[in-house]
């Protein structure tokens, strides 16, 4: 069960403790709150049918991949750093071993289509919760017709966050990594919750 989100119900009247797999929560009596739990990432107590449950989230590692580096990952390691997610910058040569999961976000900032295009072909081959790639309106446009030509899907080209980032009208690079960050973190706590095992 590695890297599977989990969340640990305890009964603080029996003490007992006992531990819900994301995939397994559909079927759980508690599945709304357990959701709740993974979603918020924090800790709560609930009176329910007059006993005390206590609701811990155990949710792996969030990281952030990203292909090739520059002023922008620069700082947006920094914010990484500071809300505990792990990052990672892949050469563009390197593509191919980016370990990627439904826990890891991708950013795209090469700007060189043939780069890009690989790496986005292969995380929308994955359930990663986010995929995001630089580049203008008219880029973009450019973009899905490459990826509708590699075969790539309507539903999954509609995945990929272009302009990468939340819109705050950001100027610099700083500011540029803090619209990434806050889109990434968004997109984490927005993201749908497994309801089996599938991928």
């Amino acid at each position: 069960m590695d890297r599977i989100a989990k969340v640990a119900i305890t009964d603080l009247q029996k003490g007992v403790r006992r531990f819900v797999y994301e995939h397994d929560a559909h079927s759980d009596p508690f599945c709304d709150l357990i959701n709740i739990a993974l979603k918020t990432n924090k800790s709560k107590t609930y009176d329910l049918d007059g006993m005390k449950f206590m609701f811990v989230p155990h949710n792996p590692t969030v990281k952030v991949i990203c292909l090739d580096s520059n002023e922008v990952t620069d700082s947006l390691k920094l914010f990484c750093d500071i809300i505990g997610y792990e990052m990672k910058c892949i050469p563009v040569y390197d593509i191919s071993k980016a370990q990627i999961d439904r826990y890891t976000a991708v950013c795209c900032f090469a700007h060189v289509p043939q780069y890009d295009d690989t790496m986005l072909e292969a995380a929308l081959k994955t359930n990663c919760f986010y995929v995001g790639a630089i580049g203008a309106k008219s880029y973009h446009e450019k973009r899905i017709e490459r990826l509708k030509e590699m075969g790539i899907s309507d539903d999954n080209i509609a995945r990929i966050h272009s302009p990468i980032g939340i819109d705050i009208g950001s100027s610099g690079n700083s500011e540029i990594a803090l619209s990434v960050i806050g889109d990434i973190v968004k997109e984490f706590h927005n993201r749908s919750i497994l309801n089996d095992k599938a991928n």
